[in-house]
């Protein structure tokens, strides 16, 4: 078992003593939030795990033909767009054969990029408001453009050879510096195209959902095997334990972590609730977004530079890749953590240089 799943599973077991014995430790209701997110995780990642995955399954000589048509591997198309958990890995687990390629598109493009373009941004654009859209696009651009620099960096985790390594770094350092370039030239038209995307993908998850249900009460309907849908709700099962032990964490560094946190704070000139959003990010973005309007200018550049790919650091991306790629935790857990740090240095100087101009 990895140390880090470890981890989160001695807090999860916290908490559930706390609920059973009823001990007044304040932790078991974030035990019960965090088993509470089954349904919608069951809604999100059922339907297109999957359908997805039996549809690739049918289909996969197709899909490896497109290679044919470009110069570098498909799998980075999916990782680029799709999170880990909401068919980015088993799809590109499918297209590619490549473990060193599947742990490079199907783990840590999707984590890092793929959940920001069409899960995160979308949500985030929907929850800001007025002036502070701006401020968060600022933070998100420096997030997005750091990803290929995490990648590089990773390079001798990830066991391509180089050749192949820099071909599939390529379009992704073009896609990035495009995403950039058009949040900053045409933010709006920008915001309508990842929100049309993003929208459809959660429209496509909750059909592939009723799909699978229908097919499980009527057999002539069936589409998926049965035991593809055991194996999916048993990987659902293992991230909320996960989740909650993330979510129980979170709340006792909150709870007892108050002066190092303000001494952080002090550290790197922002308030108090900028670093809750920090502790917050790493277990889910969503949960951070409640304080986003009360962290002041820099803290919230920060935290959108950060979330593009600190966010779900410990929380259910890392049950997801602890179900599905165990041996690839510690990479996943590097790139993300990397990646966050350098937005944040980088957001720093850059908010140092400028603010005078702010």
């Amino acid at each position: 078992m990895n140390i880090f799943v470890a981890i989160m599973l001695v807090f999860a077991l916290i908490g559930f003593i706390d609920k059973l014995f009823n001990l007044k430790w304040g932790l078991s209701e974030t035990f019960d939030r965090g088993f509470l997110t089954m349904g919608s995780l069951s809604i999100s990642i059922v339907g297109i795990y999957c359908v997805g995955l039996t549809f690739m399954s049918n289909n996969i000589e197709f899909f490896k033909s497109i290679n044919d048509y470009l110069f570098f591997d498909s799998s980075i198309l999916i990782g680029s767009v799709l999170c880990p958990d909401m068919g980015g890995y088993p799809i590109v687990s499918q297209i590619s054969q490549d473990a060193s390629m599947i742990l490079f598109s199907g783990i840590l493009l999707t984590s890092l990029l793929g959940q920001t373009i069409t899960f995160q941004l979308p949500i985030f654009l929907a929850f800001v408001k007025g002036q502070e859209v701006s401020t968060m696009m600022r933070g998100f651009i420096v997030g997005i453009v750091v990803v290929p620099v995490g990648l590089l960096l990773c390079y001798p985790m990830i066991g391509l050879p180089l050749n192949s390594f820099i071909i599939n770094l390529l379009p992704i350092v073009i896609l990035c510096i495009v995403i950039a370039i058009m949040v900053i030239k045409i933010p709006q038209i920008t915001i309508k195209i990842l929100s049309t995307i993003a929208n459809a993908i959660k429209a496509l998850s909750y059909i592939l959902f009723l799909i699978v249900i229908v097919g499980l009460y009527i057999p002539e309907l069936q589409y998926v095997e049965t035991s593809l849908v055991e194996e999916c709700c048993l990987m659902i099962l293992k991230m909320i334990v996960i989740i909650s032990g993330s979510m129980i964490l979170s709340d006792l560094i909150l709870k007892y972590g108050s002066a190092y946190i303000q001494k952080i704070a002090d550290k790197l000139k922002v308030n108090k609730e900028s670093i809750i959003g920090f502790v917050l990010n790493c277990a889910s973005s969503l949960a951070m977004l409640p304080l986003y309007s009360k962290m002041d200018k820099k803290g919230k550049l920060l935290n959108a530079a950060f979330s593009v790919s600190g966010a779900y650091l410990f929380g259910g991306q890392l049950a997801f890749v602890s179900n599905v790629a165990n041996d690839s935790i510690m990479t996943y857990v590097f790139a993300k953590l990397l990646c966050g740090i350098l937005s944040v240095i980088l957001m720093s100087f850059i908010y140092e240089r400028t603010k005078e101009n702010d």
